[in-house]
């Protein structure tokens, strides 16, 4: 999937740029950025997409090569308690990190079509602020497929016989989100946008707090030499 591979990219090269960072500007989260550099990639980790503190979707092991799973109705449930409850230890539980992502990090994504899915910026969002996205995305299909009048009612029960469960369908936008702002943003997405607030990061450890004094002019020299 298009989508999953640029953000596999853009999380491959953002290990990089942190190295950069470290590298120049001093040693003091030397220890804790050489940690992450070789746990980024193979310990187990959260990505929650969350909007006035209602979790909207979730995938675990984004940042790993294999294939990210979806979170289940049943861990949603739980990561909506514990965020409810602002007990932000438990969230972490076995995960290396966990990444918390405001619906704000994609407010300066252009509208249009995002990784050649068919989705727009906008419907994706919409999408996921539905209570029932499943019926979101069966309308959805029948809007595109122009489906004659007589056999909509067909189609539609055909289609949620088919339709995937419910959290994969909003792993899939949240993916498309993030894939869209990686290509506008390039590799510092993630970094611009915990610097701004709009992905919060558990546990901090230091490496991230120096990560946010890191002025974004020298973000932009990393990134201008990156795809030179």
């Amino acid at each position: 999937m298009l989508a999953v591979r640029q953000i596999l990219k853009i999380i491959s090269l953002t290990g990089l740029i942190l190295a950069v960072i470290i590298s120049i500007f001093g040693f003091i989260a030397l220890k804790d950025a050489s940690e992450f550099k070789e746990k980024f990639p193979t310990e187990p980790n959260l990505f929650l997409l969350v909007e006035d503190g209602d979790i909207l979707a979730g995938a675990n092991n984004l940042m790993h090569e294999n294939k990210p799973t979806p979170i289940t109705s049943e861990e949603k449930a739980v990561f909506q308690q514990i965020i409810d409850d602002k007990d932000f230890k438990d969230l972490i539980g076995k995960n290396y990190k966990v990444f918390i992502v405001g619906m704000d990090a994609f407010k300066t994504l252009p509208e249009g079509e995002i990784a050649d899915s068919g989705f727009t910026k906008s419907e994706a969002e919409e999408a996921l602020r539905q209570d029932d996205i499943k019926e979101w995305y069966i309308d959805w299909v029948l809007e595109k497929a122009d489906v004659p009048e007589e056999m909509i009612d067909d189609a539609r029960d055909q289609l949620r016989m088919e339709m995937p469960p419910e959290e994969e369908i909003r792993a899939t936008m949240f993916f498309l989100l993030l894939a869209g702002m990686s290509e506008k943003q390039g590799a510092t997405f993630i970094i611009r946008e915990y610097q701004t607030e709009n992905i919060d990061v558990y546990p901090e450890t230091i490496l991230f707090r120096f990560v946010k004094i890191v002025p974004e002019s020298f973000l932009d020299r990393i990134e201008g030499r990156m795809s030179t």
